[in-house]
């Protein structure tokens, strides 16, 4: 045990602690193994159900109900999206697949991958990953008024100390002449919803 000097001294000349100093900010990369695994996924009964159960979540949270897993919805006069919180009734390695499969979602309409990135922050007490795919409209004309869509979308996976705490998705939209009126968050949530 340290004496009180000691504890003096290591408080007064130790280095910092620096809360918000980020650890990793790099590329998501995804190993063979993460791959196989979400090709197998995808062609399982659990992705088929997770959709499902976000989807009924999603209407629920409409009529001001809560259901499983907890789905929030966000709604401003430019951005509108919804946040799916994270419960031990969903595997940590499916949430992640879910995350991944919403980017792919995505990608399939006139959307291209502006960059997906992970960055690892101490926040001080807790360690906070923030996994990121952001995505743009692609523009048929460079001409004004821009089509923009459903606008800028962004979606993150929210880990906590290595424990999956959310995921959010977002289209954020603009408001001036430049750009068209954006399409409906309500016609892109019932596309991502839907289960063939």
């Amino acid at each position: 045990m340290m004496s009180f000097f000691d504890q003096v001294y290591q408080k007064l000349f130790s280095k910092p602690e620096t809360a918000n100093e980020v650890l990793v900010y790099e590329p998501i990369s995804r190993n063979e193994h993460y791959s196989e695994g979400y090709a197998f996924w995808l062609h399982s009964v659990n992705h088929k159900s997770l959709i499902r159960k976000v989807a009924e979540s999603y209407l629920l949270k409409q009529n001001n109900l809560v259901g499983e897993p907890d789905v929030h919805l966000l709604a401003t006069s430019v951005s509108n999206g919804f946040a799916i919180s994270f419960n031990e009734e969903i595997d940590k390695k499916e949430f992640q697949f879910f995350f991944d499969w919403l980017g792919e979602k995505v990608e399939a309409l006139p959307y291209k991958r502006s960059n997906s990135d992970v960055t690892i922050t101490d926040k001080g007490n807790v360690v906070e990953s923030k996994e990121k795919h952001y995505f743009k409209p692609i523009q048929q004309s460079q001409e004004p008024p821009l089509d923009q869509q459903f606008g800028n979308i962004l979606i993150e996976h929210i880990s906590i100390d290595n424990r999956p705490s959310f995921i959010k998705f977002v289209a954020n939209t603009y408001n001036d002449r430049m750009y068209k009126t954006p399409d409906s968050f309500e016609v892109l949530a019932k596309y991502l919803f839907e289960v063939s």
